[in-house]
């Protein structure tokens, strides 16, 4: 990965989602990153996303919680959409607070045009029927949580430090070039001590 790069995020509105996005935009951008942060708030927002209506990008980031069983897993974006055939007394449409969820029945309709690597932190969203389903849509790489985790904005800073180590100009430090796998497995080290932190990221391709 080298300076200048360009990472597309989005996130939905859930709990604590944007405030770690834009933690996670500061981080890139203070490396020289590009980044696109895109808010899902309404359904709408997540099929075009899902779409990949956003710029072209190796890195893809999905920020919001999972949910499901093993079996089932599935990824939860706490949205809005329009109440249908509903208007408030001005004659506007209603809107309501919704819970959409992208499984692996639903993900080969709805996420097209995918390439490069899709990185998920919502819980348990590494799950082998989600990765496989991902992958088989066309990204070359998937990285997500096998298991319930709040470690994802820490998993992500080690990610693409070292993906950047190819493109360090410190003379203090010979420029190593690292694979997504391997850029995965050494930010998974980051913390071994706490349970179900970043060490329940694991990278499929």
């Amino acid at each position: 990965m080298k300076k200048f790069d360009t990472v597309v995020i989005g996130c939905d509105m859930a709990f604590g989602m944007v405030e770690s996005a834009l933690m996670l935009r500061t981080m890139l951008e203070s490396r020289n990153i590009r980044v696109y942060l895109h808010k899902l708030i309404h359904k709408q927002h997540v099929l075009d996303f899902l779409a990949r209506n956003h710029p072209e990008t190796e890195y893809v980031i999905i920020m919001c919680h999972g949910d499901g069983t093993n079996e089932e897993p599935s990824l939860r974006f706490d949205v809005i959409d329009r109440i249908e055939g509903q208007l408030d007394h001005y004659g506007r449409e209603m809107w309501q607070g919704i819970k959409f969820y992208l499984t692996p029945q639903n993900i080969p309709e709805l996420v097209t045009k995918a390439q490069g690597t899709l990185i998920s932190v919502a819980c348990a969203s590494g799950r082998k029927p989600l990765a496989d389903a991902f992958l088989k849509a066309g990204y070359k790489g998937y990285i997500a949580p096998t298991d319930w985790n709040d470690a994802g904005t820490l998993f992500l800073t080690g990610f693409f430090h070292h993906l950047l180590a190819e493109d360090s100009d410190d003379p203090v430090f010979t420029a190593v070039k690292y694979s997504d796998k391997e850029a995965a497995a050494l930010a998974a080290l980051h913390d071994l001590k706490i349970k179900d932190s970043v060490q329940t990221f694991q990278h499929f391709e």
